[in-house]
């Protein structure tokens, strides 16, 4: 064979053997369950409760008054708010 075609084989079996690796990859952790099943017999407040101090993160965002023209339309800032 010609070198220009050896290469291009090569290259084209890296390609294959990558991609190949990449969807055995992806689809077998697809089966997997990140976390396992919920416990019908526990109640959820439980563990909340348990935990003491609970964080929540609160965002906003306001893009302004809608449909005001853009000279008159002020953005004002977002919000972010922690409750503890």
């Amino acid at each position: 064979m010609k070198r220009p075609l050896k290469i291009f084989l090569c290259i084209l079996l890296f390609i294959i053997l990558s991609m190949g690796s990449g969807f055995y990859y992806v689809f077998r952790g697809l089966n997997d369950p990140l976390e396992p099943g919920l416990d019908p017999n526990s109640s959820s407040t439980d563990e909340f409760i348990k935990g003491g101090r609970q964080n929540i993160l609160l965002l906003g965002m306001d893009a302004g008054t809608i449909g005001a023209k853009e000279e008159h339309n002020r953005h004002r800032s977002d919000t972010i708010i922690v409750v503890s």
